[in-house]
């Protein structure tokens, strides 16, 4: 076990939570290192981020590593500028555009040269991390949706939530299509769009039912069987295991996402941080974080017990006789108290 995170709404509820924390530590036999740790506090560093009850902020320091940087000499350097600005992208909205011509140093037939297109790319990334961005995190009491669009060149989404009758952006990402992808017919790559979106975002999404927005008509009669289509009939059924709903969202008002799928982000190259999915600070992400709510336990025990594919899960945990194949699959998941749990 690495890091513990307790969250609560106020300080009353955050003295239940470490009762419930200290007692779960106790009958687990472990222990805490009192000098490493600390409660009640207003205010937090984590994974790059400065958590508080007001949102979320960047580290200074990764900033500063930035608006500190020296005009890069080489292909590593651009490299390197570009991992620092790929972790931080939740905090610079139009990355990808703004990027561009910086980006364009990293391809292989592109001899380097920086000059004053890439210089002026540089101080408008330096002139946005100093803005003091401060994102909301995700309040589930509200739906969640996305937003995605596909263009020639790659696709956009976003995720967001309304709140007080105005959007809130929580996060967005952007990737190009391999070449293969691009001879995809249009319905195809705005598929595949809703899909890199919901895969892209799948780790907020799993709690609650949400909705997608596309710009794309037909797909709001997604159907995953399409006999001529082998493509359309996996990725819609795909779709359709999330239980999402899908409706139209007229194109000329789909700006942001529209704009992320025409100014996409090449995949993270090895190494490369990706705030969302490939960072290497990963492993620090808390083994288990607990909210409680009354009667919590009894209600995840009897939800569970209608579910159909979660009582095969649970025979086949408890039987003997089960094929390899299944075994493996099996080893992602415990029963414990009662209640089934997908280790992460």
């Amino acid at each position: 076990m690495d890091d513990v995170i307790v969250f609560s709404k106020n300080l009353k509820e955050h003295l239940t939570h470490l009762r419930l924390i200290f007692d779960r530590l106790k009958r687990a036999n472990l222990s805490i290192n009192l000098k490493k740790s600390s409660f009640a506090k207003r205010r937090l560093e984590y994974l790059g981020h400065i958590v508080s009850d007001e949102g979320i902020k960047a580290n200074p320091e990764k900033v500063r590593a930035i608006t500190d940087m020296e005009v890069p000499s080489s292909r590593k350097d651009v490299l390197k500028l570009s991992g620092l600005c790929s972790y931080l992208s939740s905090f610079i909205p139009n990355l990808a555009e703004v990027f561009a011509p910086i980006s364009k140093l990293l391809r292989k037939d592109t001899p380097f040269h920086w000059g004053s297109e890439q210089d002026r790319a540089l101080k408008i990334v330096k002139k946005i991390l100093t803005e003091d961005i401060l994102l909301k995190g995700i309040d589930y009491e509200f739906p969640l949706y996305l937003r995605t669009d596909a263009s020639d060149k790659g696709m956009g989404a976003i995720l967001a939530q309304e709140i007080e009758g105005s959007e809130r952006v929580v996060a967005y990402a952007s990737k190009k299509f391999k070449d293969s992808e691009t001879r995809l017919s249009a319905v195809e790559k705005e598929c595949k769009a809703i899909l890199f979106g919901i895969k892209k975002f799948q780790e907020f999404l799993g709690i609650s039912k949400f909705t997608v927005y596309t710009d794309n008509r037909a797909l709001t009669h997604l159907k995953s069987h399409h006999p001529n289509n082998k493509n359309l009939t996996r990725w819609s059924h795909e779709i359709e295991n999330w239980g999402c709903e899908i409706k139209y969202y007229e194109g000329r008002l789909n700006i942001l996402a529209d704009i992320l799928s025409r100014m996409p982000v090449e995949d993270p190259s090895v190494g490369e941080p990706d705030h969302l999915t490939n960072s290497p600070e990963v492993k620090y992400v808390p083994t288990f974080a607990l909210t409680y709510f009354e009667n919590l336990i009894p209600t995840i025990i009897s939800e569970q017990s209608k579910d159909l594919e979660i009582q095969e899960i649970i025979i086949g945990l408890r039987s003997s006789n089960v094929h390899s194949s299944a075994a493996t699959a099996l080893q992602n998941y415990v029963f414990h108290d009662g209640i089934l749990r997908k280790r992460i």
